[in-house]
């Protein structure tokens, strides 16, 4: 007999479908996407934020900035954490599309019976003023193997997102000041005294 596979609700992924919406079914069982899963660091927060306030303690010139690789070795993806995913991804039917792991995430491919099966979510249509969208309610679940390993998981919903509304300048507004070199290294606190000489902001 098979054992229940033991779960737990993953932290800050609870959603309701948005006001005004009215569910009009169960979401094409059949339909394929993509959803991007997010894994814990490396290290703690508290780590991460002692390594960049010690370089920031610093002046420009005694800065040691990483390398990409050394930046994925600090604070990217554990490459455990990326196996025990892929592994829950393939025992359900899910196909691993990209791994990152500076940027800590997986992207996954799938339909939607595979991915509300793995996850534990219902998937439904819904209709709303600003279109129609795939959605969900309530957290998504996931095996307690993966509990503080996996740290978010997005592309489930694809409900539409909320716009920017931009107030254009009226054309009688007065120009906005310029800042002179000096007025910017003032305001951004700048260590006195430095001619920047051999350092390099920028590379193209």
């Amino acid at each position: 007999m098979d054992v229940p596979e033991r779960r737990v609700q993953l932290a800050g992924s609870d959603r309701q479908p948005l006001p005004g919406a009215r569910a009009t079914g169960p979401a094409d069982p059949n339909a394929r996407f993509e959803v991007t899963v997010l894994l814990r660091s490396r290290q703690s927060p508290d780590e991460l934020s002692k390594l960049a306030s010690d370089a920031g303690a610093l002046e420009p010139s005694q800065r040691r900035h990483l390398t990409r690789d050394e930046y994925a070795l600090a604070a990217g993806a554990d490459e455990k954490d990326i196996s025990l995913v892929e592994a829950f991804a393939h025992e359900h039917g899910l196909d691993v599309v990209e791994v990152s792991q500076p940027r800590r995430t997986i992207v996954l491919s799938g339909t939607t019976a595979a991915f509300a099966q793995a996850f534990s979510v219902q998937l439904e249509r819904y209709e709303h003023e600003s279109g129609s969208y795939r959605g969900r309610s309530g957290p998504v679940s996931i095996p307690e193997a993966l509990e503080n390993v996996v740290v978010g998981v997005f592309g489930l919903d694809d409900r539409p997102q909320a716009d920017p509304h931009f107030r254009p300048a009226a054309s009688t507004a007065a120009p906005a000041a310029s800042l002179t070199p000096v007025d910017g290294a003032r305001l951004s606190d700048y260590p006195p005294g430095l001619a920047g000489t051999g350092e390099c902001v920028a590379n193209r």
